[in-house]
C-alpha cells in the first residue's frame, strides 16, 4: 500500500503514503498513518530488502506454488 494517496500532515501536500517517511522519517509516517487511518503505531522495526528476506528466511519462508502457465508468464 505504499502508493496510496493520503494527506501528510505538518504543512505537507497530500502525497503517497511513502512520501512521508521520506519527508520526516519515521514520526512523520506513524503521524500519517494516525491521522489518515485512525491507528495509534506502538513501535517500528525498519529495515532494508535484504534484511526483510533473511527474517522471512528465518521465520521459514514463504512458499508459493505456480502453475506451469503461470510460471511461464513470469518469465
Amino acid at each position: 500500500m505504499r502508493d496510496l494517496y493520503v494527506q501528510i500532515p505538518g504543512g505537507y501536500s497530500d502525497n503517497r503514503i511513502n512520501a512521508a517517511y521520506r519527508f520526516g522519517g519515521i514520526e512523520l509516517l506513524n503521524a500519517t498513518i494516525e491521522k489518515n487511518f485512525g491507528i495509534v503505531i506502538d513501535g517500528n522495526i525498519e529495515v532494508d530488502f535484504k534484511q526483510f528476506a533473511t527474517i522471512i528466511d528465518i521465520l521459514g519462508g514463504v512458499h508459493i506454488e505456480l502453475s506451469e502457465a503461470e510460471a511461464r508468464y513470469m518469465t
